[in-house]
């Protein structure tokens, strides 16, 4: 069997998501101003201080995020800090390019969001053929048929239904793709129901970053499952 990695490529994840503003764009301009007057902070500090500073009191807590602390299908990890402005939700974001996990991120950037749950949909796989489609929530590690995971249907032996951190034995993976075996059909993978995405699924998951890693600063990372 060839090796199966669906992967949600972040260029179209966050262009889904991210919208530059007039309002995002003046935050940005605040924010570079904020960087200058810092020179001993590093980024992600920056982004903390910089959130917690712009953040309406009402809102609570600033909300700060890295992706490889949970299950995530993203093609690149992303750092951000989400914060709340005049009733508006805007993100303050890092893109990992490669390499160790705690350094080699963009510049900052801040964009506006409508909701920040967006931005934590990012293990939400679907998988689809004809009238057929099975779900994950956890970057495709699990996969439940058509929103339920049957019991009965795994004891009778149904092909369709995955069994605990395996693949459904109707699929066919293979290095053109993965193809449901009964009708010689693509398995099409999207992040919502019915749309797709170019180079969903691929079976090397490292991509070039979008935007170019920066080394100026001392750049940390938060970790919660990651070592030292």
């Amino acid at each position: 069997m060839n090796e199966f990695e669906p992967t949600i490529d972040l260029f179209h994840f966050l262009a889904d998501r991210l919208m530059i503003t007039p309002e995002s764009e003046e935050l940005e301009k605040k924010f570079e101003q904020y960087d200058k007057e810092h020179p001993d902070e590093d980024y992600l500090e920056e982004m903390e201080n910089f959130a917690n500073q712009e953040n309406d009191e009402d809102e609570g807590e600033v909300y700060i995020e890295n992706s490889c602390n949970r299950e995530s299908a993203l093609s690149q990890d992303i750092q951000y800090a989400i914060f709340h402005k005049n009733d508006r939700t805007f993100v303050i974001l890092q893109i990992h390019g490669g390499a160790d996990i705690r350094g080699g991120y963009t510049k900052p950037y801040i964009f506006e969001i409508n909701d920040e749950a967006e931005l934590l949909d990012d293990g939400y796989i679907y998988a689809y053929v004809g009238d057929k489609y099975w779900e994950s929530y956890d970057g495709g590690y699990n996969w439940e048929f058509e929103g339920a995971h049957y019991p009965s249907d795994v004891a009778q032996g149904n092909p369709d239904i995955p069994r605990d951190n395996e693949y459904p034995r109707s699929w066919e993976i293979t290095k053109e793709g993965v193809f449901y075996k009964p009708t010689g059909e693509p398995i099409n993978f999207s992040s919502h129901m019915g749309e797709s995405f170019p180079q969903w699924w691929h079976s090397n998951s490292r991509l070039v970053a979008r935007w170019a890693p920066t080394f100026d600063k001392k750049q940390k990372t938060l970790r919660k499952r990651i070592r030292a």
